[in-house]
């Protein structure tokens, strides 16, 4: 671990570069740039909470495990956000299981130390109640999405978001995986994957999608991803893709 450079600015977190520059001042020198690897557990059930993670490329997944083994993402974190919300609440214990999806590198703080700059500065505070609103918002969205929209209208939608965080238009995913986050069969996934690649709006190859038609994967896409960014743009300009 290391202190971050004064080089990599706030930028590499959209949610902490939309604040003012002495708003991040005051967090800057309690953040430490750590790697976290897929399928690294940030948080369980019921765990107590010892730091905050704001990712710069990588997605952390909020998920909901069966007593079976099965497991859905309820929602994912990436650059526009932080681990875990329920902290601007000031929450003790996560809002569930977090899992490294996608890797990549975060800045790391101790919550005590967040907890004492959300003390200092309200405009910090604020900023971040403001994410957790949104955060909820979209989890609701997503429960309503699961239920009412195909799978291949959600494939579509999970690629956009998947492409705003990681900010590049290749997503290192399999259909594997996608089909874990979703909770469908991988069948499913291949069948809606070959569908998206005969009408030329994505490629794949081993371990990765690549969105060659945004407009076309937009058009095919359900409604929520347009909705989420809206929450966004309307609480947060600027932080969402």
């Amino acid at each position: 671990m290391r202190q971050p450079s004064s080089s990599l600015g706030p930028s590499t977190n959209t949610l902490l570069s939309a604040l003012p520059n002495a708003e991040f001042a005051l967090i800057e020198p309690h953040l430490q740039v750590v790697e976290l690897e897929r399928g690294r557990q940030l948080f369980g059930d019921g765990d107590g909470m010892a730091h905050a993670y704001f990712p710069h490329d990588c997605v952390v997944s909020l998920v909901s495990v069966m007593h079976d083994g099965r497991s859905v993402e309820m929602n994912g974190i990436g650059r526009e956000g932080f681990i875990d919300p329920a902290l601007a609440l000031r929450a003790v214990q996560p809002l569930g299981r977090y899992l490294v999806q996608l890797p990549g590198t975060a800045w790391r703080i101790e919550v005590e130390r967040l907890n004492e700059t959300m003390a200092i500065s309200p405009a910090l505070r604020a900023h971040l109640m403001c994410y957790t609103e949104v955060f909820l918002r979209q989890s609701l969205q997503l429960v309503a999405c699961s239920a009412l929209h195909p799978v291949e209208a959600r494939i579509c939608r999970w690629i956009l978001t998947t492409r705003d965080r990681l900010a590049r238009p290749e997503c290192p995913v399999t259909q594997d995986v996608i089909g874990e986050v979703l909770g469908v069969q991988r069948s499913t996934v291949s069948l809606a994957v070959r569908n998206l690649q005969a009408a030329g709006l994505i490629g794949t190859r081993r371990g990765a999608i690549e969105i060659l038609e945004p407009d076309g994967l937009f058009d095919s896409a359900c409604e929520c991803y347009s909705i989420i960014r809206r929450h966004f743009e309307e609480r947060l300009p600027g932080t969402y893709g």
